[in-house]
Parts: structure tokens; sequence; C-alpha cells
């Protein structure tokens, strides 16, 4: 969550005082104030692999710092995709650590493709419609494979936790997890952070991704200078629904099994079909937004366009 990158970032000191070090991501005024951040578990994939970068390496524990903290969004999937936990688990002993305790928030099935696809469209260039990823959906399948591995390394201690049952009390349920009091995780100043889009954005996104690929100008102007706008909450079709639902539901079932009750994957297939937006609204602030990036970033091609002849 860009949340807790946040709130991490905000919070080195209180997490030195509380014996914990947390390397600094970079851009860390930036990404305390609220900008949208990967975190800082970038290191851990090539020191895992045997291919670390220059000066960059996995800091060990301190008499007075025994715990190092990294997060990273990317990290579950570089960990099941690259197989690199035993490396991972390799290079932490390397490091002087005893074990890894490692917390992996799951997410309902439909609300995380959901999620996933609103993240391609803003930052990934991704030019389909919602539910022409659905029978390619498998976190839970993810899930489930490294919840099985973590199970067979001893030095490694895992928590699972639903990220849709706990949305509305990220920082108390890390806080919970390190053992300490809330208050040690200072929350950024805006109310959301990495938004997601309102249907008249994304679609506008959707349309610049067409013509131009991967370009974030306007998606992440939107996000950063407007994080008050309320996002729409897009879901797929109810057929798109069901496939993600009957695609990974063993994997759900063995996931279910293997954590607490209250943090379980829950069926969050609609009722009824999602409706359809007649009209895309946008307010004047939205709009002058998108007509001066898009205006700024025209203006900008045309000197280079005019250096050229």
């Amino acid at each position: 969550s860009s949340f807790l990158q946040s709130c991490f970032a905000a919070s080195v000191g209180a997490l030195a005082e509380a014996g914990i070090r947390y390397p600094e991501p970079r851009h860390i005024e930036r990404v305390a104030a609220g900008g949208g951040s990967f975190g800082n578990a970038g290191v851990l994939m090539p020191v895992a692999t045997g291919k670390p970068k220059k000066n960059e390496d996995i800091v060990g524990p301190t008499e007075a710092q025994p715990h190092v903290l990294y997060s990273g969004e990317t990290l579950f999937v570089s960990l099941v995709r690259g197989r690199t936990l035993p490396a991972l688990i390799a290079a932490a002993r390397a490091a002087g650590f005893e074990r890894l305790e490692i917390l992996l928030f799951i997410r309902d099935p439909v609300g995380h493709h959901a999620s996933l696809w609103q993240q391609r469209v803003k930052a990934g260039g991704d030019i389909h419609a919602i539910d022409d990823g659905a029978r390619a959906f498998s976190r839970p399948q993810m899930a489930a494979r490294f919840i099985a591995a973590c199970a067979e390394h001893p030095e490694v201690r895992l928590t699972v936790r639903n990220y849709s049952v706990v949305r509305r009390d990220l920082r108390g349920t890390v806080a919970a997890w390190l053992g300490l009091p809330v208050e040690t995780l200072t929350p950024p100043p805006v109310a959301t952070v990495n938004r997601s889009l309102t249907r008249g954005e994304i679609a506008l996104q959707l349309e610049i991704n067409r013509m131009l690929g991967r370009n974030g100008i306007l998606s992440g102007a939107l996000r950063d200078e407007l994080p008050h706008v309320r996002a729409d909450e897009i879901r797929p079709s109810l057929a798109a629904q069901a496939t993600i639902w009957e695609r990974n539901e063993a994997a759900i079932a063995e996931v279910n099994a293997r954590i607490d009750p209250g943090q379980r994957y829950r069926r969050d297939v609609d009722e009824s079909e999602p409706p359809a937006a007649d009209t895309l609204p946008m307010s004047v602030e939205q709009l002058r937004l998108i007509g001066r990036v898009l205006g700024g970033e025209i203006a900008r091609l045309r000197v280079m366009a005019e250096g050229d002849l």
C-alpha cells in the first residue's frame, strides 16, 4: 500500500527509537508527504539473486537496531515469480539476521483485479478494458504458493492479513504486527495516497495510452495535485467476476484453510450487473489541471520539434 510507504517514510526516527531501522527510500521527503512510492525493498531482489547493485546491500542488525524493516508493493510478485525466497533467506543470514518476519496482504479477488487494472492504466500504459484480464488474474494462486513456500522454512514467520478487511486500519494492523503503539507510525498529511481515478479520468488516460503508450504525466498530476477527488469504484462485469472467482476458487480455499478465519478471502462477486456510466463528469479543477498538463506537454513537444528543424 502506498499509504504504508508514506507512513514508514514519515516515521524513520520513531522506528529507530523502537529498535527498527527503515532504510530510506529515494525521495523520502516526497514519499512522507504522500507521494507515490513502491517502498524501500528494491534492494532485496538483486541481493537475494546474487546480483547486488553497486553500493547496495541488505542492512544488517546492530545492538541499537536489531531489526530492519523493508516494505515493497512488488516484493511479493518478485519472490513468487523468481522463486528467490531461499536465496533471500541465505542473504539475510549472511547479513546477520536470525529470522525473517513477513507480513503479506492478500485482497478479495474481484476488488484486487480492479485495483491492479487501475494501476496498469495509470502507470503502465495499459489500453485494455477491465474485463480483459479476468482470465489471467491469479493472485490467490500466487498467494497459495507463497504461503506453502514459507511453511517450508522454519526461519520464516509469516503473517497474512486481508487488505479488504483491514483497509480502514492499515496503520493499526502494521503497528500491531511490529509490536508497537499505533502512534509510532505517522500518517501522511493527505487523506488518500496514490488515489484511483474517476471514470472520466481513466477514460482519458486510456486514450492517451493508446496514442502515446506508457505515459503517466496526466494520471500522476491528477493523483498528486488532486488527492481529495473521490475516485469511482469501477467493477468488471458479472461474467468477468465469475471468471475471476472460478479460476481461483481452489487456491482461495487453500489459502483460507491456512490463515486466521477473520482474514480469509471473501466472495466479492456482485449480485447484479455493475451500472454503466451514461456520462463522465469532470469538475472545473480537474478540467483546468488536465488542460494545463496537456497544454504544457504540447508546448514542450512543439519546442522540441522546432529545434529539430
